[in-house]
């Protein structure tokens, strides 16, 4: 709790701080998002534990056996972030930093 109490004052103190830069803040604001959001437990959230459960089990086993659960393409993205490496976490990196170049695009503020 008391990260949440710390990032609503990092936020507003640098919105105070930074009120005349609106891109700087804003890409201030989505690094620190990524960094929360990518770096987080598997156990946080309703859906992280099945998506982390189905990253480990395709790299032992082959995709038709998820078809009936999953989307396809989310089955391939799996598939290939897999073959870079085992660990579930670059899912959610990958996850993060696509999600964030996306409002990066939306908003205008690309570096």
């Amino acid at each position: 709790m008391w990260l949440f109490f710390f990032i609503v004052f990092f936020i507003i103190s640098l919105g105070l701080i930074l009120n005349k830069y609106p891109k700087s803040y804003l890409k201030i604001l989505f690094f620190v998002f990524f960094i929360i959001s990518a770096f987080r437990s598997s156990n946080i959230g309703n859906d992280t534990i099945e998506y982390t459960n189905l990253y480990t089990s395709l790299q032992n086993s082959t995709m038709e056996s998820f078809t009936w659960r999953y989307e396809h393409g989310f089955l391939y993205f799996n598939r290939l972030l897999s073959f870079i490496s085992p660990n579930p976490q670059v899912l959610l990196v990958t996850k993060e930093l696509f999600k964030n170049f996306v409002f990066c695009i939306f908003y205008n503020f690309c570096i």
